[in-house]
């Protein structure tokens, strides 16, 4: 079937298609190997990721006596592919437990606080992922995260480690 006989050529509805699918258009996605390959861990410290739907419901599983980081990524659910996420966040439980940052993001939704947020988690509900890594020794949270910033040059991040932060003020020029 090709898209005229699936939209009947319906042009009112193709037109809408093409409005909707520009809403969900994002510029500045950067895949880049040379950043991942230059990605450091701290000496002693083991990955533990865990994830789960951004869901209220799923907050029982996130531990309530760690700190560490976490992200947030786009599940498209897809044909059931098991690896077909893409990072849109990196933020750190420093100074909350992952369990507190992870509700705190529910009253987030509702203010204007960070809109880019508040918009992404209402626009992809259902559709992200909450994933977190415990980081045992708190003094290591702050340069982990700059670290997997500076990798995955997340979308939704506003403030960059020095490493990154002109190149990404300048792409977005």
């Amino acid at each position: 079937m090709n898209e005229t006989e699936f939209y009947g050529f319906d042009e009112e509805v193709f037109d809408q298609r093409v409005d909707a699918m520009r809403a969900h258009a994002w510029t500045r996605i950067v895949m880049w190997p040379q950043l991942w390959s230059e990605f450091k861990t701290p000496p002693n410290h083991a990955w533990n990721w865990n994830s789960v739907p951004f869901r209220r419901n799923y907050a029982d599983v996130i531990p309530n006596d760690q700190h560490g980081v976490y992200t947030f990524a786009i599940d498209p659910r897809v044909a059931q592919h098991p690896l077909l996420y893409l990072v849109t966040y990196v933020g750190k439980a420093e100074q909350m437990t992952l369990h507190d940052r992870f509700l705190s993001y529910f009253n987030e939704r509702r203010h204007l606080k960070r809109p880019h947020i508040r918009n992404f988690l209402r626009k992809y509900d259902g559709f992200v992922m909450f994933s977190f890594c415990p980081v045992t020794d708190v003094s290591e949270i702050s340069e982990i995260e700059d670290e997997l910033i500076s990798a995955l040059i997340p979308r939704l991040c506003r403030q960059y480690p020095s490493k990154v932060s002109a190149m990404v003020r300048a792409f977005d020029f």
